[in-house]
């Protein structure tokens, strides 16, 4: 027993003697190629080379991408393009210009000349051409207001300030002075006179009664106007009851055309616009609806 037990033994010791050996041969050997490779080195530059010249072909597909996608622009569109600066410019300088004429007073001695002497001369500016035609036509209105004045008188007056008037109703109407010029033609004027004051005031009667000067006049054309005139101001008002009413000036037209010149149908028609913004467009004349 003892003989084999030492057998054993020594075969055990032999294995692991063998499997050391193995080990560091392995080992060994490991070292070995380790030592014989050498590390290669990177090249940055020739990298950096690389992903530049492929970052240069990109930017040169899109540029020919978009060289096909781009249209020519045609020389009629430029030729317009063109014109359109030049008016931008030419109008810039009539404002400017505008603006300074404001500022300037022309009356240089102050001593000598009173506050009216130049407030004339920057109305002179202001309005320019209009500025005669609106001094003369006030000078008449003095005679023509008057009680004093004959019918006669007045027919020949409400004549001369027709020819004087023609083509400038709109602004005369929105001035604060020559306002009561109109205002005096629609009072004491025939048809034809009224008849072609309503046709230069008709499609801006909306704006004109939030005006502070303007709506006077037509409060004077729902007093002294024509059945047919009062139905036209009547209609150019629907749509614009609500900003009407919310107006501190347009309020007065409306609460003067409800109270004093309309019925009960079309006083009707008036307040429905308060009901919702189908009924400014779609309106009924049915009152029990």
């Amino acid at each position: 027993m003892s003989t084999s037990i030492e057998s054993k033994k020594r075969k055990l010791t032999k294995k692991s003697d063998d499997t050391i050996q193995k080990k560091k041969k392995v080992h060994f050997s490991f070292n070995n190629n380790n030592e014989n490779e050498t590390p290669k080195k990177l090249d940055f530059d020739a990298l950096s080379s690389s992903l530049k010249s492929r970052a240069t072909e990109k930017l040169a597909q899109v540029a020919a991408a978009k060289r096909q996608v781009r249209v020519k622009p045609d020389p009629t569109m430029l030729s317009n393009v063109k014109q359109i600066k030049k008016q931008l410019k030419t109008k810039q300088k009539q404002m400017e210009n505008k603006k300074k004429k404001k500022h300037i007073n022309i009356v240089q001695d102050k001593e000598n000349t009173t506050f009216r002497q130049r407030l004339k001369e920057r109305q002179k500016l202001r309005r320019g051409v209009l500025y005669d035609m609106a001094d003369k036509s006030k000078k008449i209105w003095e005679i023509l207001r008057r009680d004093e004045t004959t019918n006669e008188v007045r027919v020949k007056l409400c004549a001369e300030l027709m020819k004087l008037i023609e083509g400038n109703v709109k602004f005369l109407s929105m001035a604060h002075d020559t306002t009561r010029v109109i205002e005096c033609l629609v009072q004491f004027g025939n048809e034809q006179q009224k008849h072609y004051i309503f046709e230069q005031i008709q499609k801006d009667i909306a704006t004109m009664s939030k005006s502070l000067y303007a709506h006077h006049v037509i409060m004077k054309f729902l007093t002294y106007g024509t059945d047919n005139q009062k139905d036209l101001i009547k209609k150019s008002l629907y749509g614009h009851v609500c900003k009407l009413a919310r107006h501190s000036i347009g309020c007065r037209v409306l609460e003067y055309c409800y109270n004093d010149v309309c019925n009960s149908a079309e006083r009707f028609q008036l307040v429905q616009e308060f009901y919702g913004r189908e009924y400014a467009v779609l309106k009924t004349t049915n009152l029990y609806y």
